[in-house]
């Protein structure tokens, strides 16, 4: 997670070319209409204009935990809720926050969930 951090704080980590969507979170530029609302009641959204950056920031995480085999089915719910959670902190304190601040804000959420399984703060 240190190379991912350094890489976010350069300003070199490559953006998704996509919002995401998977295991309860969605993250997009778009507020969820009221519909999408009512099919998906439970899901997470993180709604920002950097949300590219927000994405890719996620998706290195994610790579990370699997190839680690930290994560399964069996919590990959928790993993990317608790990520989304901080990145809405964020927003929600701060929402002018760019893409930097809510990856960065992903990454410490990382570190966390990785103590919680673990018992380490890093990889």
């Amino acid at each position: 997670m240190t190379h991912l951090e350094k890489m976010i704080l350069a300003g070199s980590l490559p953006e998704s070319e996509e919002s995401w969507g998977g295991a309860g979170v969605i993250i997009s530029p778009k507020a969820p209409t009221e519909s999408q609302k009512a099919m998906y009641p439970n899901d997470i959204h993180v709604v920002t204009p950097h949300y590219k950056l927000a994405t890719a920031a996620v998706e290195h995480l994610r790579d990370l935990f699997y190839d680690a085999e930290l994560m399964d089915y069996s919590n990959k719910y928790e993993f990317f809720g608790r990520l989304a959670e901080a990145m809405n902190v964020i927003l929600a304190a701060h929402p002018e926050a760019d893409g930097r601040q809510l990856s960065l804000a992903a990454v410490r959420e990382a570190r966390s969930i990785l103590s919680d399984w673990t018992g380490n703060r890093d990889e």
